[in-house]
C-alpha cells in the first residue's frame, strides 16, 4: 500500500486555549480584547515569599506536599502521554497537593499560582482520554491569562489510552478509581484549589471556571450535572458525553471492515472523504473546503474511481457506508451514531498514543489491517471483556452487540454525563458554553446534538436553556481543534463576558485554520440547533452569514 494522503484534517489531542481574544459577538474588529476584568482582579497581589508558607497549614481533607516557586522563562515538563513539552511560564507558585480516597488511592493535585499576575479567577483544567493530567498546557495558558489554575491526576498514572487501572488483578473493575477518574476527582481539586487560593491570595476567587475538552469536556459536564456549585462558568469542548454508548461505536469501524474482509487503505479513506466535501460543500452557497450542513452523499458514486492504493471497489463503498451509518446490532437497529460525511475518520499516528481516529489501517507483515482507537480498545479490554490481554480481532457481532449493552448497563451510572436536567446548574446561576466539530473523528458531533435536545425538550424549550447554557457546532473542526472549519477562537473569553458582564453569546467567533483552503476567514458560529447560513455577497465579510434556525 502507498501511504499518501492528500486529504489531511488535521486532527490534534486536546491542546490549552489561550485566552486573548474576543468571542462574545460577531463584529470584534480585529478579536483582541482584555484578559480580564477590573471587577475581578484582587486590590492587591501577595509576594512569592508567602509561596512556601502553605506547606505549614493543616488542610483537614488533603496535605500540601510541596509549595514552591518557579520562576519565570521556559520550563520542560512531560505530558500525560510521556512526550516531553516545553512551556513559557510567568512567575508561580507551584503546589503539590495529595488527598487519599477511600481505598487508600493516592489523588495528586497540581495547583499554578500566578505570584504577581493574578486575575481574580480561579480555572479547573480537565483530562483527555483516560489521563486526567497534569494538563500543563492548559495550566500553561490559564496562568498566562492571570488565573489560579488546577488540575489533578485522579488517582492514576496511565496515559490518554491506559486503562489498565480500571481492572483489579483478580479481574474485577476497580470502580474506585472509575468514579475518581469520572468525576469525584475533579469534584475535590476544586474543593481543595479553591480553599489553597484563598489561602494563598488571602481572598477567595472572585470568578471561577472549569475548561476542558473531550475528558475534560466530559468532566465539565459531570461538573454542570453533578455538582452545579462548584464553577460559575463551564466550558465543554468536544465533550465526551454518553461514554457507555460513543467508546463501544468507536470500534464499529475496525467490526465493518473485519466482517467484509476489506480493510480500506487510507487513500481510500480519504478518497471517500475528498468526494463527499467536494459534493457538499457549495450546497451552503459558499465553497471553502467545509460542509456546513447535513450531507447524504452516496459513497457508490465513486466507485471505479483510481486511487493510489487501487481502484475504488464497490465492496469499498459498501464498508464506506457501514462506518458513516454507524453500529448496528444483529436486528440491525441503530445502535449510535456514525462520523458525518467528510470526517477525516481514520485519523493519524500520534506520538506517545496511537491512531487519532476510528479506521486507521496500516500494514503488518505485508498484510493490511486494522488499528483500533487505543481508547475503545482499552475500554473493551479492561471494563467490559475483563482481560488486558484481549485481541480485538476475535469480536463477532453477536458479542459487540452484547458487550455494547452490557457497557451501559453496567457503568452508565459511573461514566454516563446525560442527564438532561440542568435545572441545579441553573438555579445555582451558573453559565456554560459547550461546542463540538463536525470533523470530530473520536467523539461524534450526532451524540452532542442529541443531548443538547434532551435538555431543550427536558427544561421547557431552546429560549429558557440559552439563558445559561448554549452549544455551538464548528463544522469541519476536529476533535479539540484541527480540520479544515472555523475553530472557535476564543469561547473561554465569551464565558468570562456571560458570566461577569452578562453578554450572552449570540455567536461565537470563529477562525478557518492555517492550511485551510479559506485559511484566516472568520466566521460566526450559531447556537445549536440554529446553523450557519451564508447570504453573501462576501464569504470573507462576517456580515454575509447569520444563524438560520
Amino acid at each position: 500500500m502507498v501511504n499518501n494522503r492528500p486529504f489531511r484534517l488535521r486532527t490534534q489531542l486536546a491542546a490549552g486555549l489561550v485566552a486573548v481574544v474576543c468571542a462574545t459577538t460577531v463584529g470584534c474588529s480585529d478579536g483582541k480584547t482584555s484578559n480580564s476584568t477590573t471587577s475581578a482582579r484582587p486590590s492587591a497581589a501577595p509576594t512569592a515569599s508567602d509561596c512556601s508558607t502553605l506547606e505549614s497549614i493543616e488542610f483537614a481533607e488533603f496535605d500540601v506536599v510541596t509549595a514552591t516557586v518557579v520562576p519565570a522563562g521556559p520550563r520542560t515538563m512531560t505530558s500525560e502521554n510521556g512526550i516531553p513539552i516545553q512551556t513559557e511560564l510567568p512567575e508561580l507558585c507551584e503546589v503539590v497537593a495529595v488527598r487519599t480516597d477511600a481505598d487508600a488511592n493516592k489523588v495528586t493535585e497540581t495547583l499554578w499560582l500566578p505570584t504577581t499576575t493574578w486575575n481574580g479567577r480561579f480555572q479547573g483544567v480537565g483530562g483527555g482520554g483516560y489521563s486526567c493530567g497534569p494538563k500543563y498546557k492548559a495550566l500553561e495558558a490559564a496562568v498566562k491569562a492571570g488565573y489560579a489554575a488546577v488540575t489533578t491526576n485522579c488517582g492514576n498514572a496511565g496515559g490518554s489510552g491506559d486503562a489498565a487501572f480500571l481492572l483489579n488483578d483478580d479481574g474485577s473493575v476497580n470502580t474506585t478509581l472509575m468514579r475518581n477518574w469520572a468525576y469525584d476527582a475533579i469534584h475535590w481539586m476544586t474543593r481543595d484549589g479553591k480553599e489553597i487560593t484563598a489561602k494563598y491570595y488571602q481572598q477567595a476567587p472572585s470568578y471561577t471556571y472549569f475548561n476542558g475538552c473531550s475528558t475534560g469536556g466530559r468532566q465539565a459536564m459531570s461538573e454542570a450535572q453533578r455538582f452545579p456549585d462548584d464553577y460559575d462558568g463551564i466550558l465543554a469542548e468536544s465533550p465526551a458525553l454518553n461514554w457507555t454508548k460513543f467508546v463501544p461505536s468507536e470500534m464499529w469501524a475496525q467490526l465493518a471492515m473485519k466482517m467484509a474482509n476489506n480493510p480500506l487503505p487510507l487513500c481510500k479513506q480519504d478518497a471517500f472523504s475528498v468526494a463527499a466535501v467536494a459534493a457538499c460543500d457549495p450546497e451552503d452557497g459558499v465553497t471553502d473546503g467545509v460542509i456546513m450542513g447535513t450531507c447524504t452523499w452516496d459513497p457508490r458514486r465513486i466507485v471505479g474511481t483510481a486511487t493510489d492504493c487501487g481502484v475504488i471497489t464497490q465492496a469499498d463503498a459498501d464498508v464506506m457506508s457501514s462506518i458513516w451509518d454507524g453500529p448496528r446490532g444483529e436486528d440491525g437497529r441503530q445502535l449510535w451514531f456514525g462520523p458525518p460525511r467528510g470526517t477525516d475518520v481514520a485519523g493519524e499516528i500520534s506520538p506517545g498514543f496511537g491512531p487519532s481516529g476510528v479506521s486507521y489501517t496500516e500494514q503488518q507483515n505485508d498484510q493490511l489491517v486494522g488499528v483500533p482507537f487505543p481508547i475503545t480498545e482499552a475500554w473493551f479490554a479492561n471494563s467490559l471483556v475483563r482481560d488486558r490481554n484481549w485481541d480485538w480481532k476475535t469480536l463477532t457481532p453477536e458479542q459487540y452487540t452484547q458487550l455494547f449493552h452490557y457497557s451501559i448497563e453496567q457503568f452508565g451510572a459511573i461514566m454516563d454525563t446525560d442527564n438532561p436536567d440542568l435545572s441545579a446548574f441553573e438555579n445555582s446561576g451558573g453559565k456554560l458554553i459547550a461546542w463540538h466539530g463536525t470533523g470530530d473523528n473520536q467523539i461524534f458531533s450526532p451524540g452532542t446534538e442529541q443531548y443538547f435536545d434532551r435538555v431543550h425538550s427536558t427544561m421547557g424549550g431552546r429560549s429558557t436553556v440559552d439563558e445559561f447554557a448554549r452549544l455551538f457546532i464548528a463544522p469541519g473542526v476536529g476533535h479539540c481543534r484541527g480540520g479544515q472549519g472555523p475553530i472557535p477562537t476564543d469561547p473561554l473569553n465569551a464565558l468570562v463576558a456571560w458570566v461577569e458582564n452578562g453578554v450572552a453569546p449570540d455567536t461565537l467567533r470563529a477562525t478557518m485554520p492555517e492550511g485551510a483552503p479559506a485559511a484566516g476567514r472568520v466566521i460566526p458560529l450559531c447556537p445549536y440547533p440554529s446553523r450557519i447560513d451564508y447570504v453573501g455577497p462576501n464569504p470573507d465579510d462576517q456580515a454575509s452569514y447569520r444563524c438560520q434556525s
